[in-house]
């Protein structure tokens, strides 16, 4: 793979495997989701803000408000 692409995106379920394939790759391996969390998302959610406040940051509090899902599971376990 390391000759096909410039990166390589991996949605699987177990973070090991994920870790496995970094550690064996050549080009840079993105962790799209797991069972325990979903950068990526973040990643965009933190962008849109940005676009609706330019210093949405520099805030005191920030919260994510959504049903108990795994995305819900990975910001909180990040924000405390």
């Amino acid at each position: 793979m390391n000759f096909w692409a410039d990166a390589i995106i991996v949605r699987h379920r177990n973070m090991d495997v994920i870790r496995a394939l970094a550690r064996y790759s050549a080009v840079p391996i993105i962790n799209a989701m797991t069972d325990r969390n979903h950068p990526c998302e973040i990643i965009s959610d933190m962008y849109s803000l940005s676009k609706i406040r330019e210093e949405f940051i520099k805030d005191k509090y920030l919260s994510a408000v959504n049903p108990a899902t795994l995305v819900f599971h990975g910001r909180r376990r990040r924000a405390f």
